[in-house]
């Protein structure tokens, strides 16, 4: 997609059911579109549209390396605006982060993660209390439950076993 994609409900949602939104959002030609991150956030929100699944789609597999951080760009805004389970949004940054590859610019989602947690730090407990259950789903977001929360105990439960 070439074109800066014109953003309404109605344009948004016609272009999620037809499988063809993660191409407007992984497009240069939308970088700096707020219209369109607004309008998702609130599709979203109003669980019209589920934008966290977005990176788990065929679509999104297609996307080529050149346009990745244009949408990668898109997530690092709307992230820490998104109402989402912590399951839903550590596989949505995971599934970003481990796209970015090497690239320096690869681990913004996680920063995004970390306010996104830092809005309800419920999000933050959450996240920690996947870890002590030993799940692998925690690995690489465990560091930002913590800073975000200043939660020094828990730390040294983690670094002292």
């Amino acid at each position: 997609m070439s074109e800066s994609f014109e953003a309404t409900e109605e344009t948004v949602l016609v272009s999620y059911r037809s499988g063809t939104l993660t191409s407007a959002i992984f497009s240069y030609a939308n970088y700096e579109n707020e219209e369109l991150r607004r309008i998702c956030i609130h599709l979203h929100n109003a669980k019209q549209i589920d934008l966290l699944e977005l990176v788990h789609s065929d679509e999104f597999n297609s996307v080529s390396n050149t346009s990745f951080f244009a949408g990668q760009k898109f997530f690092d805004d709307v992230l820490p605006e998104l109402t989402a389970s912590v399951p839903a949004m550590m596989r949505c940054v995971k599934s970003l982060v481990d796209r970015g590859g090497r690239d320096l610019a690869a681990n913004f989602p996680l920063e995004s993660f970390r306010a996104w947690c830092g809005r309800d730090l419920e999000r933050a407990r959450e996240v920690i209390s996947i870890a002590q259950s030993n799940e692998e789903a925690a690995n690489g977001f465990l560091t930002a439950a913590l800073i975000v929360g200043n939660y020094e105990e828990d730390a040294r439960y983690f670094a002292l076993g």
